[in-house]
């Protein structure tokens, strides 16, 4: 086992609960004005903030890692992304996507239309028309993920758990719109229904890729010249993920890797926020 304290010995994808967690060690100075160390002194853990705008149910900050849910192909992710970038000046900016995903977007390759139609375009505009801003990608390669293999039966299983939690009356009244009547507590109660239910995709679908996505966030904030990152995932990622930064113990050692960034020639700046 490594001395590094963010280590334990987990060898396969895990989920905070039922674990034995040992306390954690920062290895990185938390942003100025997070006044964190009071916290940490009592929990070990990192405290996780409120981010975005005033309200915003479905984000949340560890140290200086910020991590926004949403629905993928949504205006009001890619709204609350551009948000983002204006307010904080990230140094990376990281959407749920493999590395080959945003190869392709690379401006020179790829001729950017606006307005973007998902998060990763909406990334790529940004990192071009931003200075000192760089993109990675944080998610596994698509052949990695099944998820469009179990789409129905999570959906039929959100159905009846926003049913259960008094969001909408019925399954059938499931819409886009319902997932953004939840914080982050309500996720947390969503993603342990969903895991009685369904629990092998759950692992395969939401568990593994917290840990994939949340070990990639920890390297790439603590390269020594990023300050900032600015992450935008599923909305059902958001508190896996945070958790995981909360406590780095929580993620398997196998899954801290620091992915690749790029910073895409400037184009002429312009407004996109």
């Amino acid at each position: 086992m490594s001395d590094d304290p963010r280590h334990t010995d987990f060898s396969q994808g895990s989920d905070p609960l039922d674990q034995i967690i040992e306390t954690t060690i920062p290895v990185k100075k938390p942003a100025a004005d997070l006044p964190s160390d009071d916290f940490f002194k009592r929990t070990g853990f990192k405290p996780i903030y409120a981010t975005g705008s005033e309200g915003d149910t479905l984000a949340g900050r560890v140290e200086g890692i910020h991590v926004f849910g949403g629905l993928h192909h949504e205006s009001k992710t890619i709204d609350r992304l551009f948000d983002a970038i204006r307010r904080y000046e990230p140094d990376v900016i990281a959407p749920e996507a493999c590395d080959k995903a945003i190869r392709q977007h690379n401006p020179e390759t790829l001729n950017l239309e606006w307005p973007p139609d998902h998060e990763v375009q909406a990334a790529s505009f940004a990192t071009q028309h931003t200075d000192d801003l760089s993109i990675a990608g944080i998610d596994l390669p698509a052949y990695q993920r099944s998820r469009e293999s179990g789409n129905e039966k999570f959906v039929q299983a959100d159905g009846e758990i926003f049913t259960e939690f008094g969001l909408i009356e019925s399954p059938d009244e499931l819409t886009l719109d319902t997932y953004y009547q939840l914080n982050r507590e309500l996720i947390r109660e969503w993603r342990d229904k969903t895991r009685e239910r369904i629990p092998e995709l759950f692992k395969q679908v939401i568990q593994i890729r917290d840990d994939v996505m949340a070990g990639r966030l920890y390297e790439l904030y603590h390269k020594d010249d990023v300050e900032t990152v600015v992450a935008v995932v599923g909305v059902e990622h958001l508190t896996g993920i945070l958790d995981r930064l909360q406590a780095p113990n929580r993620i398997p050692d196998t899954r801290f890797e620091c992915p690749e960034f790029y910073t895409f020639e400037p184009s002429e700046r312009i407004c996109i926020y």
